[in-house]
């Protein structure tokens, strides 16, 4: 005898019967016209699924695993079965915002001609903030352009676009009660990532892995850099591979006298150095959080990275008020480089405790001079076995 799996329609349960004959002999599958069976194209409840969307279950409080569907894009566990075959990627809401000085953003200009013939990223606004008098161009229906004073670098302008552009795109989407948006991604994205401008170990990724980093993290969260696993021999972090993360109490101790741009900013006369001493100071200032900051932050070089909406929503919505307040004393300043690796810390959700753990135990150092620009970093000593030759 043979199993036979029977999908009602009606209450979308999987009905097994262990002796086929026996089931339909004593009437328990009823005999069915075909054309009275419900066609799953009709009941798409309007959504990127084929069939009903089950509510997932639970008892105790505690969701199960269960399967909301079996041929649709929700259920990354249970979609492809249908089919045989794993689930197309669910499209990510997708909003842009560019730190534009002087340098073409061509970049974000071959993403979009990558994709235009695609639905894997959902555009829904492109703002490029512009604070040094150069024009810019990008072809796009759903660009917009603003201005600012040239002060604060990249943090100025990603505070400012949070505080007003964002809050006011998003304002309908955070009451609706459906989950259009649910998985939206926001990414901060510079003019310049050339990569002669990289002062830390680590190359930029293909800004589709840093949008997908943040939508399927458990962090909601993903840098624009990638750090080394195999620095030159000649680096100063040769021998070691160098982790995303750092311990945020060695991070505090960061700090920098002085910065000059490979870029060739014309700096404004400002002094350099700030009233905090070390970056831990300067993240008390900003008053972020009730308790302390998590014992393990991701931490991201070069101005570049991705966030879930959900994420940045968790925070205070005066925070970015006090971020942007904070970098407008000058263009090239102290407090900017502290913002730089705060981003992380700021809009990154906790990690679970079994992940720090396991991060914690892979790692067997952590950079800890505080004019070291890595100070805090976490890292793993490559052993003579697996060294690169």
């Amino acid at each position: 005898m043979g199993h036979l799996f029977v999908l009602d329609h009606h209450h979308s349960t999987v009905v097994r019967y262990l002796s086929t004959c026996s089931a339909w002999e004593s009437g328990a599958i009823p005999a069915q016209d075909p054309d009275s069976v419900s066609d799953p194209q009709k009941n798409n409840n309007t959504r990127t699924h084929e069939g009903d969307l089950q509510e997932p279950i639970h008892r105790n409080g505690k969701r199960l695993k269960s399967c909301q569907c079996v041929h649709c894009q929700e259920d990354s566990l249970c979609g492809g079965l249908w089919m045989g075959e794993p689930p197309p990627p669910k499209p990510i809401p997708i909003y842009v915002v560019v730190a534009h000085c002087k340098s073409d953003i061509a970049h974000l200009g071959d993403f979009i001609a990558r994709h235009q013939d695609d639905t894997q990223f959902d555009i829904q606004s492109i703002h490029i903030l512009s604070k040094c008098g150069v024009p810019v161009q990008l072809a796009h229906p759903k660009v917009t352009f603003g201005t600012l004073p040239n002060v604060g670098r990249e943090g100025h302008n990603y505070a400012h676009y949070i505080r007003t552009v964002l809050r006011n795109q998003t304002t309908t989407i955070l009451r609706r009660k459906d989950d259009t948006n649910e998985d939206a991604v926001v990414l901060f994205l510079k003019d310049n990532m050339d990569p002669r401008n990289i002062r830390q170990p680590g190359t930029w990724k293909p800004l589709e892995a840093t949008i997908r980093g943040a939508a399927s993290s458990n962090i909601g969260f993903a840098c624009g850099m990638v750090p080394w696993q195999h620095p030159a021999a000649r680096s100063a972090y040769a021998g070691f591979a160098v982790s995303a993360y750092a311990d945020f109490g060695t991070l505090r101790q960061f700090r920098i006298g002085e910065y000059t741009s490979a870029a060739n900013y014309k700096g404004d006369g400002v002094p350099f150095e700030s009233q905090y001493p070390n970056l831990g100071s300067y993240y008390d200032s900003l008053d972020v959080q009730e308790g302390p900051m998590e014992p393990i932050v991701p931490v991201c070089y070069g101005g570049v990275f991705a966030a879930s909406l959900r994420s940045i929503q968790r925070r205070d919505p005066n925070l970015w008020n006090r971020i942007e307040m904070s970098l407008a004393r000058g263009d090239n300043i102290q407090e900017g480089h502290y913002m730089e690796r705060l981003w992380g810390a700021i809009l990154s959700s906790p990690l679970e405790p079994y992940q720090i753990e396991a991060i914690q135990n892979h790692s067997d150092h952590v950079f800890a001079l505080p004019l070291n620009p890595l100070v805090g970093l976490m890292a793993r000593r490559h052993s003579q076995r697996h060294s690169r030759r």
